[in-house]
């Protein structure tokens, strides 16, 4: 089973030059030893993926020749593919390459390592189920990320496998420099995402570059009762999910309603399968919808849904001034919910920046007859109740920055976040 966990920090300052900042990882846990890490620079995009028992130096210059770097080409298609694609890496000198395909959720799905010989190295891929995947290719002189879409299955599994050498295109040239150490271009006031693997742990946190760190992670797991994990996030004092809760025991039809029983849903479907609504691509993107009454029993062991309280704390740190904070309605100091609203998915031009990794998406939610705003529209319940009919709620919008204060029907369906106990 698949434990997805994030993690209490402790950081310790080190000392760095005015250039280079030097960052460090040791595993907190004795029985979970970290394998790899890949670190994203926010502003730029630009990622770089090292094991676990290296340092990454964070520099104005990156030690390593870009125009070097390039020459390690890599073409993948057909790209989005249905189960099995072909990518093809050139490879100037040689080189030893280690491969690595994840999920969205930052599981290690397949690995492969060869020496790879001067000219078009070609593999072949397969994944066993449709999706979005990250292949990281690292060799000795830099990585290279590609971003992949599988809208089919393979029932070969998640596989790499090698396939076929061919010549060195004409021009391109042999790389002469090294260097020891992964390295990562930054400017003062940059912010470094940084994700963790060890075994089967994923963790994710993120700091502003300030000077040179050695980062101890704790992981506190969030599993539901399911087996399924989630990511989580440490926003603050507090530690929050990162994705939508998808817990499904059983799946009610749009029409069915009550203030008291628990309805769970998933947004388009009106059936009552369980296995049909989880095949759904609503359903792997978007989670469950539930009603008060679901969403207040479908948080994960350790974890509780937010009242109204935890969300004023989470609005405060992001930004949001104090005499808004009790304020009913659309709260805009602050811009929070252009923070909290991912970067992808929402419609027109309402994405958000993601500032956080809370990464709010656009799921909708359901009134008594109908589903409604999907890519449009994000409602969280909070444990608040107002009276036996309404309960508090957080929403997003596409076409707001701010983030919505008010009553929902507890009949309704809106996502579930929940937050870690203290």
């Amino acid at each position: 089973m698949k434990t997805k966990l994030l993690l209490f920090l402790l950081s310790i300052a080190g000392i760095g030059t005015s250039q280079d900042f030097v960052i460090s990882f040791t595993s907190g846990m004795n029985d979970i030893p970290l394998d790899s890490i890949m670190a994203e620079n926010i502003r730029t995009g630009e990622t770089v993926t090292f094991s676990g028992d290296q340092n990454l130096v964070l520099a104005t210059s990156a030690g390593i020749d870009v125009t070097q770097v390039t020459d390690y080409k890599s073409e993948t298609y057909p790209n989005p593919f249905s189960g099995q694609t072909t990518f093809n890496l050139t490879v100037p000198t040689p080189t030893k390459l280690d491969i690595r395909l994840f999920n969205s959720s930052g599981q290690l799905l397949a690995y492969h390592e060869s020496d790879a010989e001067q000219g078009v190295n070609s593999f072949a891929l397969s994944v066993k189920e449709p999706g979005h995947y990250s292949l990281v290719i690292s060799h000795e002189y830099g990585v290279v990320t590609k971003k992949l879409i599988s809208i089919g299955d393979n029932e070969q599994g998640n596989q790499i496998q090698y396939t076929s050498l061919g010549p060195l295109a004409s021009g391109a040239k042999k790389i002469k420099s090294t260097n020891d150490n992964p390295s990562l271009e930054f400017i003062l006031g940059d912010c470094i995402r940084y994700t963790c693997f060890g075994d089967i742990h994923a963790v994710l946190f993120q700091e502003e570059v300030r000077n040179s760190k050695a980062y101890k992670v704790i992981f506190y797991p969030c599993v539901d009762p399911e087996g399924q994990s989630y990511s989580t996030v440490i926003i603050g004092s507090q530690v929050w999910m990162a994705e939508n809760l998808a817990y499904l025991p059983a799946v009610s039809q749009v029409g069915e309603n009550s203030y008291d029983d628990p309805h769970f849903f998933v947004h388009g479907y009106s059936g009552n399968s369980v296995s049909e609504a989880k095949a759904l691509t609503n359903y792997s993107e978007y989670g469950v919808l539930y009603n008060w009454a679901a969403a207040n029993t479908a948080c994960p062991s350790g974890w509780r849904l937010p009242s109204d309280d935890d969300c004023k704390t989470l609005e405060h740190y992001m930004g949001m001034h104090t005499g808004e904070l009790q304020l009913a309605g659309w709260r805009q100091s602050g811009d929070v919910g252009k923070k909290l609203k991912s970067c992808e998915g929402w419609l027109e031009e309402g994405c958000g920046i993601n500032s956080v990794g809370f990464n709010v998406i656009p799921a909708g939610w359901k009134n008594q007859t109908q589903f409604e705003d999907l890519e449009k529209h994000f409602v969280i319940w909070n444990s608040s109740y107002i009276d036996n009919f309404y309960a508090y709620t957080r929403g997003f919008d596409f076409e707001e920055d701010g983030v919505y204060k008010g009553g929902a029907s507890r009949n309704f369906g809106g996502s579930v976040r929940c937050v870690k106990d203290d």
